[in-house]
């Protein structure tokens, strides 16, 4: 766990020893922040002079990729701080109405999660929030499909684990067939897959980690590990067919402003900022 959390943050951690040889040329690229979950107060001390010191007395450019992120920041006192959010790419990411994988669901509703054992990613929340799921809906009409690199085994829940999805087609199918994506992150930067979901017309059940969501208008927010909370909103837009269709429906404008083509335009711009700053 301990190596996991430190994972988190390397990237400010290294921009910070990168700084002592290299201060004019260093960029650092912010994907993710929190340090509320580290347990040895020496860690959280040390991340959080790293932080302050990268970002406030160094004056290293940083790329926060959510708007979210870098309101977090500031409590650091950047200089020189640019949000410049993820992108997906539309051509690849969009609803596939005809995905062959809906024929193999062996239940009405699909919920993907994303297994990735770490802290920030709040596998062991979305657990907690399908066993409530179970225990306060009645019908037995929901699955669970696994993305990532996890195996899930969860006693009483039926899993179906789909392995680390490397080809864009698959996974564009998989999302297209999936009713709900479920997000119980603790802490996130702006998850591409989140986008990747919200392009495929997915309906979200999320966090109040994923920042860019509305709650009842393009997702379903709740506090973060809070997973009673969770369990009531999945079971809501499994209930509620037209709360459900209007989250769909909202999720495609919502990825459109996250377009992987924006995104690249605006870091272009940025890097030529700080070029032009360096010289």
């Amino acid at each position: 766990k301990f190596q996991t959390d430190v994972l988190l943050v390397d990237l400010i951690v290294l921009a910070f020893f990168g700084c002592l040889r290299n201060r004019k040329t260093v960029l650092c690229l912010a994907q993710g922040h929190d340090t509320s979950y580290h347990k040895p107060w020496i860690v959280k001390s040390f991340i959080r002079f790293c932080y302050r010191h990268v970002l406030s007395r160094l004056n290293v450019p940083v790329i926060a990729v959510a708007a979210g992120l870098a309101e977090t920041l500031q409590q650091y006192r950047p200089v020189n701080l640019t949000a410049i959010p993820n992108g997906v790419d539309l051509k690849y990411f969009y609803h596939e109405p005809s995905s062959a994988l809906r024929k193999g669901r062996s239940r009405e509703f699909v919920i993907l999660i994303f297994a990735r054992r770490d802290i920030a990613k709040g596998l062991d929340i979305a657990e907690k929030a399908l066993r409530e799921l179970a225990r306060i809906r009645k019908a037995q009409d929901w699955e669970v499909w696994s993305i990532g690199a996890e195996t899930i085994r969860w006693e009483g829940i039926p899993v179906t684990n789909l392995g680390f999805i490397r080809e864009e087609e698959k996974l564009r199918s998989i999302l297209s067939a999936a009713d709900i994506h479920l997000v119980a992150s603790r802490s996130e930067g702006l998850s591409i897959l989140l986008l990747q979901a919200l392009a495929c017309e997915c309906a979200i059940v999320s966090t109040t980690a994923s920042t860019i969501l509305i709650h009842e208008v393009n997702g379903l927010v709740s506090p973060v590990g809070d997973s009673k909370a969770l369990a009531q909103n999945l079971n809501r837009a499994l209930s509620d067919e037209g709360l459900r269709n209007q989250l769909k429906r909202n999720a495609r404008p919502l990825a459109e402003k996250f377009s992987f083509q924006n995104s690249c335009e605006q870091f272009e711009k940025a890097l030529q900022a700080f070029v032009e700053d360096c010289r």
